[in-house]
């Protein structure tokens, strides 16, 4: 079902070299914030699978 699985740091390197692509200087300040959007969105995501199953078990 699922191609491939990223961890968080890999989206935050992906993250990191476009940004870097576009000539922006990544700080740690810039580096933390990915982190943090990163993981409450993988949270958020992981929370929608886990209701989605449990509705379809349901059913």
């Amino acid at each position: 079902m699922y191609e491939s699985v990223k961890t968080i740091q890999d989206i935050r390197d992906e993250h990191i070299d476009v940004l870097r692509d576009f000539g922006v200087k990544v700080t740690s300040q810039i580096v933390r914030t990915i982190e943090t959007k990163t993981t409450e969105i993988a949270i958020e995501n992981y929370c929608r699978i886990l209701i989605i199953k449990r509705l379809e078990q349901e059913e």
